[in-house]
């Protein structure tokens, strides 16, 4: 599966970079968020989500690192850092920044948006076919900003019912999850992430779609946050277990 997908598995998420202003100032609307990795009946690694909402702006930095037996064989590491606006037509990224090493290969990529247009403005993209034009991809936000719609402390209003375009500088997936159902105290939420352009024939005959699941609990503060997903991959089925480790207010 594409790497920069949480709910995807081993392969997302991204970073604790340099510090960006966004997060710097107001602990109030800032949550952090702490998931171990499982797959194939071990840990494969931790997946940190720092995110913030503030004054019509969000920010989110996310980091995935192999632990364990799975960090001897490969030391994986996914970093993505992205801030924007938030408004009442939704997310409209203005910057995005990711490295991944999956062992085998690096990728390194640096977006900006114009007028919502993603721009490649620094990085190295490793990909298998040649880039997808960024002019095509008015529609798509990046990847840390679709985590963070997805996984970062909502309302119940806000939970799922979302199909979004996404794009990383070189490929181009959709997430579509559908509307939230009652589960115990919480919820869950079903949903598939597509591959829709930029993918060799090679990676399309291993999998088109992968299916999710995610479930939130109920947060100190009445809002609700991702506590657990599943996420069927190439590889089979990975886990995400975990949740918020510091609320806003």
């Amino acid at each position: 599966m594409r790497r920069y997908l949480v709910l995807g598995g081993v392969i997302l998420l991204a970073a604790f970079i340099s510090p960006v202003a966004v997060f710097a100032n107001d602990p109030s609307t800032s949550d952090q968020q702490h998931y171990v990795v499982r797959g194939l009946g071990v840990k494969l690694g931790t997946f940190t989500l720092a995110s913030q909402r503030s004054g019509g702006t969000y920010g989110v930095r996310s980091r995935f690192t192999s632990t364990g037996a799975v960090a001897l064989l490969a030391k994986v590491h996914f970093e993505m850092q992205a801030r924007g606006r938030w408004t009442s037509a939704g997310l409209r990224p203005a910057w995005f920044l990711e490295n991944v090493n999956t062992g085998q290969r690096q990728s390194t990529a640096q977006l900006e948006y114009t007028n919502g247009v993603p721009r490649v403005t620094g990085g190295r993209l490793g990909s298998d076919t040649p880039p997808l034009r960024p002019d095509n991809q008015r529609d798509t936000v990046d990847p840390a900003t679709a985590i963070f719609r997805a996984v970062a402390p909502q309302a119940v209003d806000d939970l799922c019912s979302f199909d979004q375009p996404i794009f990383d500088g070189a490929r181009r997936t959709r997430l579509v999850l559908g509307s939230p159902r009652p589960k115990g105290a919480g919820f869950v939420c079903r949903g598939t992430l597509h591959r829709e352009d930029g993918y060799s024939a090679r990676e399309l005959a291993r999998a088109k779609s992968f299916d999710l699941e995610l479930s939130y609990e109920a947060g100190p503060d009445g809002r609700f946050h991702m506590s657990t997903a599943k996420v069927a991959t190439v590889f089979g089925t990975v886990t995400l277990q975990g949740g918020l480790t510091q609320a806003g207010r």
